[in-house]
């Protein structure tokens, strides 16, 4: 099997980390989940990650986008999916949309979620050949 690229999935939740790791992502991409933040930007900064989905539920406003804006610092061609329960992080949340390449609703559908992770790899490998 060819992997199409590297996934960083943050979340601390274990019903979303089944759910992304045995979908289309877990199946067809190199899957590395982490729980904390620091990690996560460590990982961004030391790995090859092509797409970061970061599970917004159990996380603070301002921590999330003190993460974002890290990784986009960091690493400004690596898509990042916001995934949450929380509709209203969405409105609180105005300051992160401009960082995030899509918003996925809990609960997640594998599929959908693999859809959008396959179309944040091929946006990254695109913008890497220009």
């Amino acid at each position: 099997m060819v992997e199409l690229g590297n996934v960083l999935i943050l979340t601390s939740d274990e019903d979303f980390r089944w759910q992304a790791t045995r979908g289309p992502v877990g199946r067809e991409c190199r899957a590395k989940v982490l729980r904390e933040s620091g990690e996560a930007v460590l990982s961004v900064l030391e790995d090859d990650i092509d797409v970061v989905v970061l599970d917004a539920d159990g996380k603070e406003l301002k921590s999330l986008i003190t993460t974002v804006r890290i990784i986009e610092k960091c690493r400004p061609r690596i898509p990042v999916v916001l995934v949450t329960s929380n509709k209203s992080i969405l409105n609180g949340a105005e300051i992160l949309k401009e960082n995030i390449f899509y918003f996925v609703i809990k609960p997640a559908n594998p599929e959908e979620l693999g859809e959008v992770v396959f179309r944040a790899i091929k946006k990254k490998h695109h913008l890497e050949k220009i």
